[in-house]
């Protein structure tokens, strides 16, 4: 009889030992995020088209969590290329970018709003979705919305709502 409870022991033991872990990742979760940016933009007038393209790059903090997977107060460093044209009422902004966090993951998103503009005193709100990932972060799908303010000197903060699911 020992011998049963003890092999029953053993099974409970080994099965918490194999899912713990498996259960720690999570396979989808929200979170909040704020970044601060610098910015350089040029934009070309042509007969009533804006042609306008330059470089977003900071950081980001994730403010709050709900998962391990984008933990709360991890950093990112963010790099983008901004581009957009159209009628100066018209303009759709899009921007490919790279997140690259402390362990060298990497998420390549892709974010667009309609300009509001890019300019000292300007804000929009947007939508960017996660195209491909790489290290922790493969396998990643998720979007975010998200807002921008564009301050003095070249500067731009950004608040984004994210939420996220492992393939």
């Amino acid at each position: 009889m020992i011998g049963n409870a003890a092999k029953r022991i053993l099974r409970v033991c080994t099965t918490i030992v194999f899912l713990v872990p498996i259960l720690s990742f999570a396979d989808s979760g929200k979170f909040n995020m704020t970044a601060v940016l610098s910015h350089s933009y040029m934009t070309i007038d042509n007969a009533g088209t804006n042609y306008t393209g330059g470089w977003l790059k900071g950081y980001t903090v994730i403010n709050e969590s709900t998962g391990d997977l984008f933990e709360t107060g991890q950093v990112y460093d963010i790099r983008c290329i901004v581009y957009s044209h159209g009628a100066r009422d018209d303009l759709e902004l899009s921007a490919p970018c790279e997140w690259t966090n402390a362990n060298g993951g990497k998420l390549v998103t892709m974010s667009s709003r309609a300009d509001s503009g890019v300019s000292e005193g300007q804000t929009g709100d947007g939508f960017m979705k996660f195209l491909r990932g790489s290290g922790e972060l493969e396998g990643i799908e998720g979007s975010c919305v998200y807002t921008i303010s564009y301050l003095p000197d070249s500067t731009a903060v950004s608040n984004l709502s994210c939420e996220w699911k492992r393939n």
